[in-house]
Parts: structure tokens; sequence; C-alpha cells
């Protein structure tokens, strides 16, 4: 039977998720010819997952791409196991060693492995989640922004009501754009970022340059490590920026060293880089470069060894 033929079959089927349909979707305005882009704009999905959709069809081929997929691997819990599982997703993933305080299918995989010994996939921990729990969530995007902004504020200052406590917020910002360097077809350039945590209401940092030739969570991971070792106090709440990169780490952090952690994403509306902002302002000063239309600047190799030696003495001092 016909690839396009099978792929109308399944999507008859009316009880198909949104994402499985949106999967088939793609794949026959693909064979039809249609561009990336335009195949998301018609579903509404990002680009992203538009290309990964048809890598996948393209590498795993026709009849493994629509082949039926079990139901997922929850059945490898009991139903005792389950009924657990459910008790203890009403508790912060904190209660459990985890510095995560939002369960998030990565960190639920980690602890349903640490706890019943049982490997279970991302996608059946979503479905867990999704029927049990993110339903109970409430929403602030409803919320007028400056309205998040002060529920931001009391939230930071009722952490800081406990003895030997700190809150971090983390951000990113640009400092212009590197050196162009060649590709095949042309010369590119590539943003200048750094990536910053700064202590709140104490000018207390760490920076660090980002590398274009390593995993950025790994760079994420280090920057967070490093805060946590310049930290004295006991509890630290730390506030992430809300990305694939974040989402990755933080999902897997435990506490570590004595030091009580918990990770939080900065709620929709508020912004890192507006706590964050003096320390951007201080580095372009220092380096002589423009406050404002940054990124039309280019860094030469002097510079950068500048901006690598003045985040050194920030993170240091």
């Amino acid at each position: 039977m016909d690839v396009r033929d099978c792929i109308e079959r399944e999507l008859l089927n009316d009880g198909i998720p949104k994402y499985k349909r949106n999967r088939l979707l793609a794949i026959r305005y693909y064979l039809d010819g249609t561009a990336s882009s335009e195949i998301s704009m018609r579903l509404g999905v990002s680009l992203r997952s538009v290309q990964r959709y048809i890598k996948e069809f393209v590498e795993v081929g026709h009849d493994h791409f629509l082949e039926r997929r079990p139901p997922g691997n929850l059945a490898l819990l009991s139903q005792s196991q389950k009924d657990e599982l459910i008790q203890d997703l009403g508790e912060s993933p904190t209660k459990f060693g985890y510095a995560l305080t939002e369960w998030t299918p990565a960190t639920l995989a980690l602890y349903i492995e640490d706890k019943f010994e049982v490997i279970i996939s991302l996608e059946s921990c979503r479905t867990i989640l999704r029927e049990n729990f993110y339903e109970n969530i409430s929403s602030l995007r409803s919320i007028d922004s400056e309205d998040v902004e002060e529920m931001f504020k009391r939230e930071i200052i009722q952490n800081l009501t406990e003895p030997e406590t700190a809150v971090w917020i983390f951000g990113q910002f640009y400092v212009g754009y590197r050196a162009a360097y060649k590709t095949k077809k042309k010369y590119k350039r590539r943003r200048a970022i750094v990536l910053c945590a700064r202590q709140y209401d104490v000018f207390n940092t760490v920076c660090h340059f980002v590398s274009p030739n390593r995993d950025k969570k790994e760079q994420w991971e280090d920057i967070i490590n490093a805060a946590i070792k310049k930290s004295d106090q006991e509890a630290l709440f730390f506030y992430l920026p809300k990305s694939q990169y974040t989402k990755f780490v933080a999902s897997r952090f435990t506490h570590i060293d004595q030091k009580k952690l918990y990770i939080h994403y900065l709620p929709d509306g508020v912004s890192g880089l507006h706590y964050i902002q003096d320390v951007k302002d201080h580095i372009l000063d220092k380096l002589n470069l423009p406050l404002k239309n940054t990124e039309e600047k280019t860094l030469g190799k002097r510079k950068q060894k500048e901006l690598l030696s003045l985040l050194d003495k920030l993170s240091t001092n």
C-alpha cells in the first residue's frame, strides 16, 4: 500500500493524539513537496519539530515510521506501584532528593528508575503527568506581567526569610558577535553569549563565556555548579530561564555537598536579564563596548581575551 494511503488511513482515527496527527500530517505535506517552513506554519508547530519528523521518516523508512507502536511501557509498573507513584506526585520532587521543585518527564523517569528499578520512557512519563498532575496546575498566563513580577518578588522575599538562605537569578546576554568563521558556503558570525548567575540584592556573580564548541547543556550545568560552590549558605533557591537546555539540566540535578538546592524556572513574563542587567552594563563599560546596539559590534581576539579575564574576576571576587 502507498505510504500516502497508510497516512490517510491512520488520520481517519479520531482518537489519535494531536502530536501524532501533526507528525503524520507533516510527512504527508513533505511527500507533496511542501517546504518545512510552510508545514510549520500550517500545523502551528515549531520548525525544529517538523525537521525532526522528516529526519526520522527518512532515516527509519516508511514501514518503521508508520508501524503501530505499543501503548507505552506503563504496564511495567504494578497497580500498587502506580498507586504509590500517584501519591508521590502530590509531593515536590525536592522531598525525594531532586533539586527541581516541579515534576517533569525527565525527573519522573529518574525517580521511577531509582525507586522501582524500572526504566520508563519519557513519553510514558508525560502521559502519567498529563493524566494525573498537569491538569491541577494553575496558570499565570492570564495575569498581568506587572502583577507576575510583584508575585515573583514576594516569593523571593519569602524564601529569604529562612536563615542561611540565598536566592540566585540566572540569565544570559549578548556582548556582540565573534569574528566571522568560514563555513562550506560562506562566512558566518556567531553571537558572543555570556551565561550569568547573580545573587539577589548582592553583587555576587558567576559568569561564563559560552564556547560554541561545547554542548550548551554542559555549560549550563557548569554555571549552576559554580554558583553552588560560591555560595556559603545551606539553602539555595535558583531561578533559571526556561529553555530546552535548562530543562534538561534542571530535571537531573539532585541535592549535593550537604546543601539544599531548590531549582525553579522564572515565571512567564519575568526576564532574568532584568536582574543581571547591571552585570552586563558593567562588562560592556569595562570593555569600552557600546551599551546600545551591542549585537552590531564584532569582538576580535583581543576583546575576547579581555572579556574572559573580566568574567574570571567577576566570578572569583
